[in-house]
């Protein structure tokens, strides 16, 4: 279930948090040298993006969930039909 009206809008809204967030060479070259390889490791989620963020999280991980079920189904039948196929070679009646 989407966040927004559709996934593609759910896609679009987060790629805008993480655009936001990112670190940039200038952001990490402004940074004292010991700081430097932290900033380099992530971004920033600001205060008024958190709970947008966290929503399209939950969004994310439904789908990828609905999809891995789906996959697996997917793969589990066609598993179940070359068993069948390799049988019906092995074993014509």
């Amino acid at each position: 279930m989407s966040y927004y009206d559709t996934l593609a809008e759910d896609i679009t809204r987060a790629k805008e948090i993480l655009d936001k967030g990112r670190v940039t060479r200038d952001i990490v070259e402004s940074l004292p040298e010991a700081a430097r390889p932290a900033a380099r490791m992530g971004g920033t989620i600001f205060g008024a993006d958190v709970y947008a963020a966290y929503m399209l999280l939950e969004s994310f991980v439904e789908a990828i969930e609905t999809v891995g079920v789906k996959v697996c189904e997917v793969a589990v039948r066609a598993e179940k039909r070359h068993a069948k196929q390799t049988q019906q070679t092995n074993h014509p009646r």
